[in-house]
């Protein structure tokens, strides 16, 4: 297994943060840092501002997400984009 870290752009539409749809293996961890000046919201493939974990300014989620099988871990922020440092092992 490896361990893949990445600078993601996060938009004003779902943005995948953990790989591609359906490359997830049972047991992934995801690993999220808010790199931007605002706060990104986090969830699945229909997250909304509304309806996402937040995550503030300069913040890291204070545990991994663990994914399963096709499970995939999306990001949305209100407006332009902000950049989240991702960090994935058992990839």
């Amino acid at each position: 297994m490896a361990v893949v870290g990445a600078v993601v752009a996060i938009a004003t539409t779902a943005t995948l943060l953990s790989g591609a749809d359906g490359d997830n293996v049972a047991g992934q961890s995801v690993y999220v840092t808010n790199a931007g000046a605002n706060p990104i919201f986090l969830g699945g493939s229909g997250v909304t501002t509304a309806t996402g974990y937040s995550l503030a300014a300069g913040a890291s989620l204070p545990w991994p997400v663990v994914l399963g099988v096709g499970e995939a871990l999306y990001g949305i922020v209100a407006a332009a984009t902000e950049n989240a440092k991702v960090l994935r092992t058992g990839v």
